[in-house]
């Protein structure tokens, strides 16, 4: 169960200041850091939650969003790998998960939608697929003209990775669904 009145706080990014959660029995509440309620929600009254972790380039960015009568309210980090792999990374852990556990104190067949979802994934997908066709393109441009001796690996490489990234992140996969109580002890 978790502790009524908890107040555990984390850095959205590296330079921006703590936020805290307040959760009393299914009433979560995000503090900004000079002490004023960003916003406040009751668990018992989340429609959908989602959770995703996505490193891209020099950053890991994990999201845990929760809706409300078509209302979004995020908990997020963006940090480097490094990092996130420290004390920030795990205040950030651990207040998702007291945010997992209090949304299944309050739903207990609450489930969150695991992955990337909505525009970011079609903009994941969008870039893969044009990696993908500019790995292709390039290796024909540079084969017509000849030039493609000491690049071939270079284009391949492209075109396998921008092909992996556009499956990856392809529309229409089913969406994967974990009990909020199971997510909260491995996020």
């Amino acid at each position: 169960m978790t502790e009524p009145g908890a107040r555990p706080s984390y850095k959205p990014a590296l330079l921006r200041r703590a936020v805290s959660i307040q959760i009393d029995g299914p009433r979560l509440s995000l503090i900004r850091a000079g002490g004023g309620t960003a916003w406040t929600l009751d668990l018992g009254e989340v429609e959908r939650a989602t959770y995703a972790r996505t490193n891209v380039g020099s950053t890991l960015t994990r999201t845990l969003d929760l809706y409300h009568r078509g209302t979004r309210r995020r908990l997020s980090q963006n940090l480097p790998p490094m990092a996130a792999r420290g004390a920030g990374g795990a205040a950030f852990s651990d207040a998702a998960s007291r945010v997992l556990s209090a949304l299944a104190e309050a739903q207990p067949d609450a489930t969150v939608e695991v992955g990337v979802q909505g525009a970011a994934r079609w903009a994941l997908f969008g870039a893969g697929a044009f990696a993908a066709l500019a790995g292709v393109g390039l290796g024909i441009l540079l084969a017509v003209e000849g030039a493609l001796d000491g690049t071939a690996v270079s284009v391949a490489v492209l075109a396998a990775l921008g092909a992996t990234i556009a499956w990856t992140y392809r529309p229409g996969q089913k969406i994967h669904r974990v009990r909020a109580r199971d997510l909260s002890r491995t996020v």
